[in-house]
């Protein structure tokens, strides 16, 4: 995009709208292509008599994403294109749109290579534009780019200020409260700009032009200010599973209440034929539930055991068997403590059960085969104590529940960290002070 060149330096011209005849005074005569009227809001060509002049700015003029003059509705206010500019500062372009209304002065829609802001002029200076950060609206404002000299590509349009192509400024931007400060610095002053994101569709929608699309569909990097899109999605995602958890958790426990608990100890002794203990009978009721075993022994130092159960529906004689090894192993510096265990049976259909549990001893081989040697530390027996309880906690589907639940969220967290790590790599210097 360019716009024409001229040698003549600007003049003052005064003239009367030929709408409502209100006194306009041009403050940019000869580089206005366009002029609305403050009063009325009529259209005045300012392109005069030049042909070369007219088709230059014609031609700028029909590449603009919001042709001067068109009108904009954002925030409940009515906003008139009157002016454009086209940037550079050695890395990027970008546009600015220069916005009017009459009672409440001007705005500028700044489009980026990622997306668009809309920049309202601040009347008073926030800070030094050499600082590395300050206070600003209960934010704390800190550099995100160095400094760097931006110049005026081309310009069409009216503007409050004159303006021509070839025009130098030194700016400096500060992120913070998701809004960036702008300064730009010449000679005699300095022009702040407080910067607010606004989604391409908006403005889309408001000024009724296509929708240029923003990061990630357009840019290679996010601006500055620019929301996080994943955040919102990450946080309510967060918040149903951690609600739908609790939920699961609370079910759980519920559901764990209840069902007949039946304990028993004794000693196994290698030389009884009959090792087997009844634990009694289990009424299951209503619905399928788990059933839970739990076992203490003493096999001694350097010894095992196994003790076998039998779940028998005393209606069908269909039998459920699990089994659980007790063992207790030990060196000089290091030990294998397995005394106690819990066997846990997913699901029980109602009716009926007997239960019982047959205790197996490493002795048994040892009759069998002489060579083998044990050091069972108890004598001749060895204490067993089993509790068995139709119901019980799965806490490894809690665990599953957990994992299914949060994935989403894991996965949105990765997308969160992505975006902000692709947003703080074009800062420059970011991070280099330590934080408030």
């Amino acid at each position: 995009m360019s716009a024409a060149a001229f040698a003549a330096a600007p003049d003052v011209r005064s003239l009367d709208c030929p709408s409502c005849g209100g006194a306009i005074e041009l403050r940019a005569a000869g580089y206005s292509t366009l002029y609305v009227c403050q009063y009325c809001g009529s259209e005045i060509d300012l392109t005069g008599d030049d042909a070369k002049l007219i088709a230059e700015h014609t031609q700028a003029a029909q590449a603009l994403t919001i042709p001067l003059g068109t009108k904009g509705t954002l925030d409940g206010i009515t906003w008139i294109a009157i002016g454009h500019l086209h940037k550079n500062d050695g890395w990027e372009d970008w546009e600015e749109y220069c916005l009017f209304n009459p009672y409440h002065g001007y705005r500028w829609l700044v489009f980026t290579s990622s997306g668009w802001s809309l920049g309202t002029p601040m009347l008073s200076q926030p800070a030094s534009p050499g600082d590395q950060r300050f206070r600003y609206d209960g934010a704390t404002m800190r550099r995100c780019y160095d400094p760097a000299s931006a110049k005026v590509v081309g310009a069409l349009g009216e503007f409050y200020w004159q303006v021509k192509r070839g025009d130098l400024v030194k700016s400096t931007s500060y992120i913070g409260g998701g809004m960036v400060l702008s300064c730009e610095i010449t000679t005699d002053e300095y022009n702040w700009t407080r910067e607010d994101y606004i989604s391409s569709a908006d403005v889309a929608e408001a000024f009724g032009v296509e929708d240029t699309g923003e990061y990630p569909e357009i840019g290679d990097l996010p601006s500055p200010h620019q929301p996080n899109p994943y955040s919102s999605d990450a946080k309510t995602f967060a918040l149903l599973a951690s609600i739908a958890f609790f939920v699961g958790v609370l079910m759980t426990i519920l559901l764990d209440f209840g069902g007949e608990t039946r304990a028993q100890q004794f000693q196994a002794n290698p030389s009884s034929t009959n090792r087997t203990l009844s634990l009694g009978r289990f009424e299951i009721k209503d619905r399928a539930k788990p059933f839970t075993i739990t076992a203490r022994g003493e096999p001694g130092r350097n010894n095992w055991m196994y003790v076998e159960y039998i779940l028998t529906n005393v209606e069908t004689d269909e039998e459920i068997i699990a089994s659980q090894p007790i063992e207790y192993y030990t060196g000089s510096d290091w030990t294998e403590d397995d005394r106690r265990g819990t066997v846990k049976i997913a699901s029980v259909p109602p009716g009926t059960y007997e239960l019982t549990a047959e205790v197996g001893l490493p002795e048994d081989e040892a009759r069998t085969n002489p060579n083998t040697s044990w050091s069972g530390g108890f004598g001749s027996t060895r204490p067993v104590a089993i509790e068995a309880r139709a119901n019980g906690t799965f806490y490894s589907s809690l665990f599953l529940l957990g994992l299914g639940l949060f994935a989403p969220v894991i996965w949105l967290g990765l997308r969160v960290m992505s975006f902000e790590g692709n947003r703080r790599s074009d800062f420059d210097g970011w991070g280099t002070d330590d934080d408030d």
